[in-house]
């Protein structure tokens, strides 16, 4: 019995003895790696992800929220700005990859933390030096790629081409698809044997899509496409063009994988320490609320043009208080009336007696 007990006591130095260096280690580390603040950059190709617009409160979006977070998990001001050369991946003299600030020495350049839509499968085409260098996040969003294009042109595939598999092979032979250049949506509809072609600028792609020659289809991921559809649904140029998104719901073009999303941490330029302080409060944050419930539904509610249940039961409560507000202003408009009919034959009802 005492040797039971002498060994539990053992156990509980020893772990109590694990806490306190665990915690003197974390003291050390805030006091003496974590800068004044951290340096946040996001893309704001996706709206919902990363939105950025001139005036009061120029941030939005799925990654704004999550800065607000980390600043208040860290207690460390977050400066937020956004992601220059945004499509660029393989960079030279004159241009530099999106990444490149999170393994930059230059400290004029340097960032901690990226984020946007940022597929993790990213890292399986870029150079060694981006996937020793940065860490990432657990995944936060999980997408897949399709295609955009004219819902007449789908149309007329569908119609002259019966059955999934019938389908497929008319699309890889009828239809030019447009990628990005060098990105994770090239790289699998190539290892898919898709019929495609790369362009560096998105703005070159849109105006070929709208033409019809070169391409027919613009292929990137689920949400992406979604954002652009709604841009040109918007524009004056576009507007009078139905494009429609293939395939439709939660479903990949066949022989594409699904595109998780993850936020970048730099791992150069600080203690090993202090990437993995950053790493560890992001996936915390981020297994937490708001974002692990309604900011990560509200991307896939984007994406899929759905309605959250939260706001259609706020819906559905609003209306239910109009409606009783309209209630009691015809009570209260016809009570007085009502009132006056009942007076006036009391006093009727009195005289004739």
């Amino acid at each position: 019995m005492k040797l039971n007990n002498l060994c539990l006591l053992f156990i509980l130095l020893f772990l109590v003895l694990i806490a306190c260096e665990n915690f003197v280690a974390a003291q050390t580390l805030l006091n003496t790696h974590l800068p004044k603040q951290i340096q946040l950059r996001i893309r704001t190709n996706v709206p919902p992800i990363g939105d950025y617009q001139s005036g009061m409160i120029p941030w939005g979006g799925f990654c704004s929220v999550f800065s607000d977070e980390l600043e208040a998990e860290l207690k460390i001001k977050v400066n937020k700005n956004k992601v220059q050369n945004d499509y660029i991946l393989f960079g030279n003299n004159d241009s530099i990859n999106r990444f490149d600030g999170l393994i930059t020495e230059n400290q004029n350049n340097k960032y901690d933390i990226q984020c946007g839509s940022n597929s993790k499968h990213i890292f399986d085409i870029l150079d060694h030096k981006y996937k020793n260098g940065i860490a990432i996040s657990d995944v936060f969003h999980t997408t897949r790629i399709k295609i955009l294009l004219r819902k007449e042109k789908l149309d007329e595939i569908k119609q002259q081409n019966k059955g999934e598999e019938k389908l497929l092979e008319a699309i890889k032979s009828k239809i030019a698809i447009g990628v990005m250049k060098q990105t994770t949506t090239a790289a699998e509809l190539k290892n898919a044997e898709y019929n495609i072609n790369e362009y560096e600028k998105s703005e070159n792609m849109i105006r070929d899509l709208k033409i019809g020659d070169k391409i027919q289809a613009f292929g990137s991921d689920g949400i992406i496409l979604r954002s652009l559809q709604k841009e040109l649904q918007k524009s004056n140029d576009y507007k009078n063009i139905s494009f429609v998104i293939y395939p439709e719901n939660n479903k990949n073009l066949p022989g594409t994988r699904e595109q998780e999303y993850i936020i970048a941490i730099s791992k150069v330029g600080e203690s090993k320490d202090y990437y993995k302080y950053l790493k560890n409060a992001t996936d915390k944050i981020l297994r937490q609320s708001p974002l692990k419930d309604i900011e990560k539904q509200k991307l896939i509610d984007y994406e899929y043009n759905s309605i959250h249940p939260y706001i259609l039961v706020t819906i559905l409560i609003v209306i239910l208080f109009l409606l009783i507000f309209a209630a009691i202003i015809i009570m209260r408009t016809n009570l007085p009336n009502r009132i006056n009919r009942f007076v006036v034959r009391r006093i009727f009802r009195q005289n004739t007696n």
